[in-house]
């Protein structure tokens, strides 16, 4: 219960930390996912009953935060981790502890993240539009490109961190259980 806690709080520090500091420096459409990358992240060898509560929690921070429409990063973070746990079950399966190859298979599932949610942030988008003429811009090469390049750009810099607090939680879980 004490390390769920933990793990909420952070989210929701992330949360507030990417949706008041990045702004400072980055366009509002160019913006970093370190939510969506450190969940990938964090998330893609969870299995699937445990990363559901969360990614609800991650996707309600977000929407309260950033004054959107509520649920819809909900629904966008809940897509992304069908996504990934789907894909993760094949890719990890048979694998060993090889790091390099797991952060290959993460950055792919970062770049698919980071498009599916682009792409349903701009659906939400445009389903909110008053007016019926709304044409629909499909997100545009070079916005999805650089959202795709700071992300990859975090993922490199929190890979090897995550992956020690993660084996730093297992080892205090084996120590608490025996």
């Amino acid at each position: 219960m004490i390390r769920e806690s933990i793990i909420i709080f952070l989210i929701f520090l992330l949360a507030f930390f990417q949706n008041s500091f990045f702004l400072n420096f980055f366009s509002d459409s160019f913006v970093p996912d370190i939510i969506l990358v450190i969940m990938i992240v964090w998330f893609s060898q969870r299995n699937l009953q445990k990363k559901w509560f969360r990614m609800v929690w991650v996707g309600f921070f977000l929407d309260m935060l950033s004054g959107g429409l509520v649920g819809l990063n909900i629904f966008s973070f809940l897509m992304i981790t069908l996504m990934v746990s789907f894909l993760s079950e094949r890719f990890f399966a048979n694998q060993k502890n090889d790091s390099l190859s797991e952060f290959f298979v993460l950055s792919i599932f970062v770049i698919l993240g980071t498009v599916l949610n682009s792409l349903i942030a701009e659906i939400g988008i445009w389903g909110m539009q008053k007016n019926l003429l709304y044409t629909f811009n499909f997100i545009g090469i070079k916005k999805i490109g650089l959202k795709i390049f700071y992300n990859f750009i975090f993922l490199i810099l929190v890979y090897w961190p995550i992956k020690r607090i993660d084996a730093f939680f297992h080892f205090r879980k084996r120590v608490l259980d025996k």
